[in-house]
């Protein structure tokens, strides 16, 4: 998994497994910088 997600985001696997050692929680913001998702949809 950490395989696929260094591939998508741009990032090392060692950034990826520095990331996912432990429990991470990101705001939509920083999961678009981090790389993991591409945009803040609203369905307001």
């Amino acid at each position: 998994m950490n395989g696929i997600l260094a591939n998508h985001t741009g990032k090392t696997i060692k950034e990826i497994d520095k990331a996912t050692a432990f429990d991470n929680v990101m705001t939509a913001e920083e999961a678009i910088k981090f790389g993991i998702c591409d945009e803040i949809k609203s369905i307001y």
